[in-house]
C-alpha cells in the first residue's frame, strides 16, 4: 500500500510538475509577448518623440524666417518712410524758397508800383502847374465813362502826356 501511495504520490508530483511547467512556459510566453508589446510600444514612442521634434525643428524654422521676412518688411518700410520723409521735406523746401521768391518778387512790384505812382502824381501835380494840362488831357480823349484799362495806365497817361 505504500508503494501505491508513493506512486500515487509521485503521479501527483509529476503531474503538478508538469502543470507548473506548464504554467512556466505560459509565464515565460506572456512575458515575451508582453516584452515584444514594450519594445513595440517603445519604438512607436520614439517614432513619435522623432516626428514631434521634426515638427518642432519646421515650424521654428517657418518662425524665423517668418520673422526674418517681417524684420525685412519693417525695414522695407522705415526705408520708404525716411525716403518719403526726404521727399516731403525737399518739396516743403522748394515751395518755402518758392514762396519766398514770390514774396520777394511780389514787394519788389509793389515797391515800383508805388514809385510810377508818386512819378505820375508827381508829374500831374506839375502838369496841372502848367498852363496847357487840360488841353493835354482832352487831347487824349479819356472815356471816363466806359474806362479803358489801356487808357488808364499811369505808364501810357505819362508817356501820352509828355508829348
Amino acid at each position: 500500500m505504500e508503494q501505491k501511495r508513493e506512486i500515487v504520490i509521485r503521479r501527483r508530483l509529476t503531474m503538478q510538475k508538469k502543470k507548473e511547467d506548464e504554467n512556466e512556459q505560459k509565464v515565460s510566453k506572456s512575458k515575451s509577448k508582453i516584452q515584444e508589446k514594450l519594445k513595440l510600444i517603445q519604438l512607436q514612442k520614439e517614432k513619435e518623440a522623432l516626428r514631434i521634434r521634426k515638427e518642432l525643428e519646421t515650424k521654428k524654422q517657418m518662425v524665423s524666417s517668418k520673422r526674418a521676412r517681417i524684420d525685412a518688411l519693417k525695414q522695407s518700410e522705415i526705408a520708404s518712410q525716411k525716403q518719403s520723409f526726404a521727399e516731403r521735406e525737399q518739396k516743403a523746401q522748394k515751395v518755402a524758397a518758392i514762396k519766398e521768391s514770390v514774396s520777394h518778387f511780389l514787394r519788389d512790384q509793389i515797391a515800383k508800383d508805388r514809385l510810377r505812382k508818386e512819378e505820375f502824381f508827381e508829374f500831374m501835380e506839375s502838369l496841372t502847374k502848367s498852363a496847357g494840362a487840360f488841353d493835354k488831357l482832352m487831347e487824349l480823349k479819356l472815356d471816363f465813362d466806359h474806362p479803358d484799362p489801356s487808357q488808364f495806365n499811369i505808364e501810357a497817361l505819362m508817356k501820352a502826356l509828355r508829348k
